[in-house]
């Protein structure tokens, strides 16, 4: 009888960590902006390839709002700053 007590855990366990997890929606929702900014050498994009990739419209299209910036890649933090 232990023994089935046992396997019958064991397999509820597997169940629930087999099944699929699905985040809400608006999981990326926030109360502020998220602002995403390159750091040192960082650029827009170069030919086709974007800096932040898929990772602005995947945000967005969860809930959140996002502003990508885009500032001189090499200066010094005062300048960066003030570009931002």
């Amino acid at each position: 009888m232990n023994k089935n007590k046992t396997f019958l855990a064991a397999a509820l366990v597997a169940l629930a960590a087999s099944l699929p997890v699905h985040a809400a929606t608006d999981y990326t929702r926030t109360r502020y902006p998220i602002v995403l900014s390159h750091g040192l050498f960082g650029f827009k994009s170069v030919g086709p390839v974007d800096y932040w990739h898929a990772i602005v419209p995947a945000l967005e299209k969860d809930g959140a709002k996002v502003f990508a910036t885009s500032q001189s890649p090499v200066n010094s933090n005062e300048v960066r700053g003030e570009q931002l």
